[in-house]
């Protein structure tokens, strides 16, 4: 896009200074109290196993950005504060995700596996997010002896069991959405909604890889198990109670960053070049407080 201007300054090491990340000549603020439109596209590139994350902020311009180390914040066109769900490590990761695949997902499959540039961060998020399914895709299962060490099941809770063997093979879909609203020149998360679908087996779909419309005609015919389908509305009735959890907190944060990432790239921001920035000024500060240590 000809009216993108990204400029790239020297890396500042002092952390009450701010680093300007990008700057394009584009207009438009978003009002005070403004709520963000965000946009979903349930299924159209994901497999029915395992976590998707959506949406994106639609209803702000971004014309200048900049980053605060030492609070971790970035600065929207000099005004608007966003607060980083993540720090500075992490953060860069998604952002590196969101410039190569422009979703973020956990699928079930090995063989749906998206191609990213491993690295010791991108397993360490991808462990995470496996926690987080096995925590909720055994809920929905009814094997509370299954859930992962620390994870713990709503208190005097009761899980169904399926009595049908022949049903038993379904697909956990768990789905985050996001909103966001701009409030007192600050931009945050307004809630994240999680979806629970149960979908048909991978062996019922028509496609090799990738989840379209064709394969969804298939829950027109699917029944899911209904002790399944009672655990699902368990978890989601009581998600507040499981939001809590650090690790399901932590994936939220996954979401909301790829979110964030998403309305950068739309608007023609190089993901990588930030995502270096916000790794080079953690590595300068580490250095800056161990030259202090010592």
């Amino acid at each position: 896009m000809r009216n993108i201007i990204v400029r790239t300054m020297a890396l500042i090491i002092s952390v009450t200074s701010l680093l300007l990340l990008s700057e394009t000549t584009s207009s438009g603020e978003p009002e005070k109290n403004t709520t963000i439109k965000t946009r979903n596209n349930l299924f159209t590139l994901e497999p029915p196993g395992g976590m998707t994350f959506e949406s994106r902020c639609d209803g702000i311009m971004i014309r200048k950005l900049s980053y605060n180390q030492e609070n971790n914040y970035f600065l929207i066109n000099g005004r608007t504060i966003y607060k980083l769900p993540l720090g500075p490590i992490e953060m860069a990761e998604i952002f590196r995700m969101i410039d190569q695949e422009d979703y973020l997902s956990y699928p079930l499959q090995k063989s749906h596996r998206r191609k990213y540039v491993q690295t010791d961060k991108t397993e360490k998020i991808a462990g995470v997010m496996k926690i987080c399914y096995d925590y909720f895709s055994n809920i929905v299962f009814g094997r509370p002896d299954h859930l992962p060490v620390g994870m713990k099941l709503l208190p005097e809770s009761v899980l169904k069991v399926n009595d049908v063997e022949s049903s038993s093979k379904v697909c956990v879909n768990i789905n985050f959405r996001y909103s966001f609203i701009v409030d007192r020149n600050s931009l945050r998360r307004r809630a994240c909604n999680v979806e629970i679908n149960l979908l048909p087996p991978d062996s019922l779909r028509k496609t090799d890889s990738l989840w379209d419309n064709m394969d969804i005609k298939l829950t027109e015919k699917y029944k899911e198990p209904k002790a399944y389908q009672d655990n699902a509305v368990h978890l989601t009735g009581n998600m507040k109670y499981y939001l809590k959890n650090k690790i399901v907190e932590r994936v939220v944060s996954y979401g909301e960053a790829a979110a964030f990432a998403r309305t950068l790239k739309r608007q023609y921001i190089d993901l990588t070049k930030i995502a270096d920035h916000l790794s080079a000024t953690q590595v300068a500060r580490s250095t800056t407080d161990a030259e202090i240590r010592r």
